[in-house]
């Protein structure tokens, strides 16, 4: 499932945790590739014992030395200070404490950090030396923002300024991470310093999301609300599958009939625009049972319900434009819930009585064997999934988790969600977003942004 949820402004929402993704290596921080400009560098000149060239201006607003470097740090003195956006997501204000992270992992010492906060009637200071994350109320952060477009990261060197920004929350840490280990040089003893004249975009990168989460066996997460989802009422109010196709989320909601073993139980869909959050359809009763959980094949254009309990190798298909059924089909397997890779042109399918998995062709025939799940989630409440071309998403209860798998079945990690005791249902990932949509209020959608765990 694929995404093209609204970015809040300059996709703020999406801007979030720090940098890395090491795409091409760049001249102004030791490589090649991405944009150049700046200040030449100044000539050379005697240096003292501090490494600094004894003709460098050394003001309150930084250090501008004779090779035409910002100084961060001077012998232990902090010059620099980090700015995030007043207003900056949970996110985003992650990156800049990852960033004074891997600052003093480097140098030993922090950096302040700040917001950009500015009482009425004041303007910036210009000569003022600060490392700008993410999506911050000056100019220098706001014209890097609107240059570097969708699935890149930047980071530049703007007078006294240092810039760093990203096209959404995952490249944001990244770009942290490529700034640290790309652009800081310690110059000597106890001095470290940034070249005047970078100025890095990134190429625009595969799956983000993807490359970080390889980098550790457990992740925390920030979830925040992309919208509420409204149930549709006389009954029918509790929130099971769900979908996003890239523009609508579809959200199925059931009314329960234990008396027939859900045989019964009264289904009904709802589509909802992204862009606005507003209800587009929602369907007439449908004969869905459990409707566990819901995928979107752009190839023949239809929903594919999972009915789970008491059918629980039934799937129906569902006319997206007028949520109506086309058709029902039997599966030559048990399953609880299901996801289309249009790529790889068929569906993966989490197996009945545990969270083992395997894959369907096209028609819904076997193609593999089954993959075995990790037994760190034994026990755990099975729920929904979604695939990409890399990976397999499934979301669980219980403890409320995320396990990440290969193609090859092999684990990659586990995403802990920050969604408190509410249950999730359903799971979407769509580009390098990750939607899980809970049972709150009806079906509250939350943005899942994986973090690294503090040690």
């Amino acid at each position: 499932m694929k995404k093209e949820y609204p970015r809040r402004a300059i996709r703020l929402s999406a801007l979030v945790l720090a940098l890395m993704l090491m795409l091409t290596v760049f001249s102004a921080c030791g490589g090649s590739g991405g944009e150049t400009a700046g200040t030449a560098s100044g000539s050379t000149t005697p240096s003292d014992s501090s490494g600094i060239p004894e003709s460098s201006s050394e003001t309150d607003s930084g250090v501008i030395d004779a090779d035409g470097d910002l100084i961060i740090f001077n012998r232990d003195k902090p010059v620099f200070t980090i700015v995030r956006g007043d207003r900056a997501s949970d996110p985003e204000t992650a990156a800049a404490v990852l960033l004074n992270k891997l600052i003093k992992e480097k140098t030993g010492e922090r950096l302040g950090i700040t917001t950009d906060y500015m009482n009425p009637g004041t303007e910036p200071d210009l000569q003022k030396a600060e490392i700008l994350v993410g999506t911050t109320n000056r100019a220098e952060s706001e014209k890097l923002n609107e240059e570097i477009g969708d699935r890149r990261f930047a980071v530049r060197a703007d007078g006294n300024k240092i810039v760093i920004a990203a096209a959404d929350s995952i490249l944001l840490t990244e770009a942290v991470t490529y700034f640290m280990e790309n652009c800081v040089k310690e110059k000597a003893d106890g001095v470290f310093a940034v070249d005047r004249k970078l100025n890095y975009i990134s190429e625009a990168g595969g799956s983000v999301l993807a490359d970080m989460i390889k980098k550790a066996d457990t992740f925390a997460s920030s979830c925040d609300i992309v919208m509420t989802i409204p149930a549709p009422g006389n009954g029918v109010t509790v929130p099971q599958g769900g979908c996003f196709d890239g523009k609508h989320f579809y959200q199925l909601f059931i009314k329960k009939d234990t008396q027939t073993n859900e045989a019964e139980n009264v289904d009904r869909i709802v589509k909802v625009e992204a862009a606005t959050g507003k209800i587009v359809l929602v369907s007439d009763d449908l004969p869905l049972n459990h409707g566990n959980d819901i995928t979107y094949n752009p190839k023949i254009n239809k929903l594919v319900v999972v009915h789970n309990n008491p059918n629980r190798s039934t799937v129906t298909l569902i006319d997206p434009d007028t949520l109506t059924v086309t058709e029902s089909r039997k599966l030559p397997v048990t399953i609880y819930c299901m996801d289309y890779n249009p790529q790889r042109d068929c569906y993966v399918v989490g197996i009945s009585g545990g969270q083992d998995f395997r894959y369907l062709d096209a028609d819904f025939n076997v193609i593999s064997k089954q993959y075995a799940a990790t037994p760190r989630t034994k026990g755990y409440v099975t729920q929904g999934m979604a695939c990409t071309d890399e990976l397999i998403f499934f979301v669980l209860f219980r403890e409320s988790v995320i396990t990440v798998y290969d193609w090859d079945g092999k684990l990659v990690t586990v995403i802990e969600l920050s969604v408190g005791s509410i249950e999730p249902e359903n799971i979407s990932v769509y580009g390098d977003d990750i939607y899980v949509s809970c049972a709150k209020n009806g079906a509250t959608v939350y943005r899942v942004t994986p973090k690294y765990k503090s040690n």
